[in-house]
């Protein structure tokens, strides 16, 4: 986004639903829209990428409950999404225990379909696609060093540390790679950016819940 430049997450929140809802931007008033919510998230995926919010109302911001539990609803929801994309929710705390949760849609290439169906994003609609077009070719990506893999989206900045962290360090637990990482980013954005890697074949999880570590199997072609 352009302009002035943003100082803290309310900042920039305050910004995105300054400019109303749009081909980018949806508001939602709770999680509990969450499956017509990730309709929104598949469209723009297929369109320009953009934001979803949670906890806002008719563009007045409002926040919602959040604990654990409503983060993994919603992440399950958006595990839905075929092929597995790369969106992972962000908290912006209004008060202890409530916020709005932001969604960051990235502008993908390929084509993303939700509970089997794929949709697209026009104006301030979201809607069903009736006549599918074909794929726009992905970016390239390797695995275990043999054939090489399609992923249909850019990788977040996050998911590229991580791979860089795991090629450095060797096999990492979440709980390690946060304290390499420092305190940019939580331990349950870190686990939901690995599971995202698992889906697309560049990490592997092995051992218990508990105990679990995670290992580099692939590569980033240039």
């Amino acid at each position: 986004m352009r302009g002035a430049p943003i100082s803290s997450p309310l900042e920039e929140l305050e910004q995105i639903v300054a400019r109303g809802e749009s081909e980018q931007v949806a508001f939602k008033t709770s999680t509990g829209q969450r499956a017509d919510a990730v309709k929104t998230v598949c469209g723009m995926l297929n369109r320009a990428g953009g934001w979803v919010l949670f906890g806002v109302d008719r563009g007045i911001i409002t926040g919602q409950p959040v604990s654990d539990d409503t983060l993994e609803s919603l992440v399950r929801e958006l595990s839905r999404i075929e092929p597995p994309a790369c969106v992972t929710p962000e908290v912006i705390e209004l008060a202890p225990g409530k916020g709005v949760i932001l969604v960051r849609v990235p502008k993908a290439s390929g084509s993303f379909r939700y509970d089997g169906r794929s949709y697209q994003r026009v104006g301030s609609t979201t809607s069903p696609v009736e006549k599918e077009e074909r794929p726009l070719g992905a970016r390239a990506q390797q695995a275990g060093g043999g054939t090489p893999i399609l992923v249909p989206y850019e990788l977040t900045q996050l998911q590229r540390t991580i791979l860089a962290a795991l090629a450095d360090a060797g096999p990492s637990s979440s709980v390690a790679l946060e304290q390499r990482l420092g305190e940019r980013y939580s331990n349950f954005r870190i686990l939901t950016s690995l599971r995202q890697l698992c889906d697309i074949g560049l990490v592997e999880k092995t051992g218990s819940t508990r105990g679990a570590r995670w290992r580099l199997i692939g590569q980033v072609l240039p």
